[in-house]
């Protein structure tokens, strides 16, 4: 995975996605490089977790005033699954320690 950032100019900010990747080594020792055709944005995410076999990740975008927040997870670069939760049944999800 790598992650890369385009700036937003109407915005004036900066967006940020996570772009996948498989490298192999090739017979004749070179590498080869298989893209993924999307890449993933990740602006607006507060937490993001691999699989422990690290071919999904859980990405949480904690809702901001009455909007819920989404749990997605996504393999390669599309979101498999997408779960609301809503704010009267759990508040925001953080990974610290507290």
């Amino acid at each position: 995975m790598f992650s890369i950032s385009q700036p937003d100019l109407l915005a004036n900010s900066n967006r940020k996605y996570i772009l996948y990747s498989h490298i192999t080594r090739a017979v004749t020792n070179s590498l080869d490089f298989q893209w993924s055709p999307f890449p993933t944005e990740i602006t607006g995410v507060s937490v993001i977790v691999p699989s422990p076999s690290g071919s999904k990740l859980l990405v949480v975008r904690n809702g901001e005033k009455d909007c819920p927040t989404k749990l997605e997870i996504v393999y390669q670069s599309h979101v498999e699954k997408e779960v609301h939760v809503v704010k009267s049944m759990h508040g925001p999800l953080y990974t610290d320690e507290w």
